[in-house]
């Protein structure tokens, strides 16, 4: 009971923007941290209650002209009723001031994930300063998920979908499908099937959304039962078109993106086997749009046997995996993404860079090296760029 009071007294029915910790009142020792963190996300299906998670030594900076409120020209949204005739997802529901807040269409592609799949959605039901809708595609379950989905389906009439057929897809195809199946929308979320959001992620993206195309942001990397484990690395550089050739910073399950990010991403095919995200994030940063990403977490991303896409924990880790994955497992994501980005329509700057990476293809490992220069390559970190360089010199691309 205590705890629930306490969560009373922080939850705020306002939308969470940059200083989202200032709101914080829970003091917790390192022992409680683990038990209270879990406790609070199972929380928010009691009576309503939105609890914003506390998580001590988080950064919020203050907002900046590239991370302002959206003014309230801006927040203007079409009315329920007219979403409901365009999305044909039916009445988004009676959320107050719903004519006034931002309208994020969620898009879910799943498989087998009934183990943690109902927290997942507890934690879209319980966002806060935006009206959601959820387009969800199952990827031929054969456990409890598309039950779970049907019965989350009924407790929020109007506001679910489903996308059906295809046959087997795979993760980054499906969600690929759903964004191209997707009814047009103010704003588009991916978001995957086994973590939990925050209570402010969708208001926050939106609020940094003045002059970006897609927001994406750190991890709350956490154990199955919600023990926190570490955040996910910062980039040591801002993510921009060259580097995110090199490697990808933008996590899928934190995107956020806008109508123009979509018809991006979609004005040409992702390459077969590819990452939705990853394909994404380059369309937006070649086409000329702008990315951003936020140091803040915005979801506690479960790690588990079944992820498709961890996060290293340390850096020991994450150099094992880059090591495991060698020159080959380096070049051959490039070489696929360099034969399919020249389809979208890029800026002359974007063309520039995958004009000069053709020099990886060189004999001499010198001519390599001024290549990636010349194009701005770069890995986000300083142990990959090193990497990076090293698998350069020893092999030129295939």
């Amino acid at each position: 009971m205590s705890l629930l009071m306490t969560l009373i007294e922080v939850a705020a029915p306002t939308v969470t923007f940059p200083r989202l910790r200032d709101r914080l009142r829970l003091r917790l020792t390192v022992a409680d941290k683990p038990r209270v963190l879990a406790e609070a996300v199972r929380a928010a299906d009691i009576g309503g209650i939105s609890p914003i998670l506390p998580r001590e030594g988080l950064r919020s900076s203050a907002p900046t002209d590239r991370r302002r409120q959206r003014p309230a020209g801006r927040l203007k949204a079409p009315s329920p009723a007219n979403f409901a005739t365009r999305t044909g997802l039916g009445d988004t529901g009676n959320v107050g001031e719903a004519g006034l807040l931002p309208q994020v269409l969620i898009l879910l592609a799943s498989f087998n994930g009934a183990a943690h799949l109902w927290e997942q959605l507890q934690s879209l039901a319980t966002q806060q300063g935006v009206v959601w809708s959820l387009l969800w595609r199952d990827d031929g379950s054969d456990d409890e998920t598309i039950a779970i989905l049907d019965e989350f389906a009924t407790a929020h009439p109007g506001r679910v979908a489903r996308l059906s057929g295809g046959g087997r897809l795979g993760a980054g195809a499906s969600f690929m499908r759903l964004l191209a199946e997707a009814p047009d929308a103010e704003f588009y979320a991916f978001m995957d099937q086994d973590d939990v959001w925050l209570p402010g992620k969708l208001a926050r993206a939106i609020a940094a959304m003045t002059d970006n195309d897609l927001v994406c942001t750190r991890l709350q990397l956490v154990a199955p039962d919600l023990r926190e484990i570490a955040l996910s690395p910062l980039p040591s550089r801002p993510p921009n078109f060259a580097t995110l050739l090199a490697h990808n910073v933008a996590a899928g399950c934190t995107m956020v993106l806008t109508a123009r990010a979509r018809s991006w991403a979609l004005a040409a095919p992702m390459p077969e086997g590819g990452l939705h995200d990853w394909w994404c994030a380059l369309a937006v940063t070649g086409c000329g749009g702008c990315l951003s990403f936020d140091p803040e977490p915005s979801l506690l991303y479960r790690q588990h046997s079944g992820n498709l896409v961890g996060g290293g924990v340390g850096r020991l880790d994450r150099m094992r995996r880059m090591l495991g994955r060698g020159s080959a497992g380096f070049y051959a994501p490039l070489v696929r993404l360099m034969a399919a980005l020249p389809a979208l329509p890029l800026t002359q700057d974007a063309r520039g860079v995958l004009a000069a990476l053709q020099g990886l293809r060189a004999g001499s490992p010198f001519r390599r090296l001024a290549a990636v220069r010349q194009a701005g390559l770069a890995h986000h970190a300083r142990l990959g760029d090193a990497l990076l360089r090293t698998w350069v010199l020893l092999r030129r691309m295939p």
